[in-house]
């Protein structure tokens, strides 16, 4: 049997395996949408969904604890990852 790497997703605190999450990663000069979960630094998931998305629009509190800058634009970069 195959071991999948779970990760917790942290809009709905559940675990999901890795290929189907978004990472992201919060610097000092702002964020980077880690596509290829390799930056060395450590790294939130999302969940790649609409709904998930859409809660984050909703509740952008969820994020604020993270990230104290601009969240529009981070939703609005997430949401261009979905269409990717």
């Amino acid at each position: 049997m195959k071991y999948v790497v779970e990760r917790m997703d942290i809009v709905s605190k559940k675990r999901y395996p890795l290929l189907k999450l978004i990472r992201i990663v919060f610097t000092d000069d702002g964020y980077i949408i880690d596509v290829n979960h390799k930056v060395k630094s450590r790294g939130y998931y999302i969940l790649k969904d609409s709904d998930t998305i859409s809660i984050l629009k909703k509740k952008p509190k969820i994020i604020s604890r993270y990230y104290k800058g601009d969240i529009s634009d981070l939703i609005n970069d997430l949401e261009k990852c979905l269409t990717n």
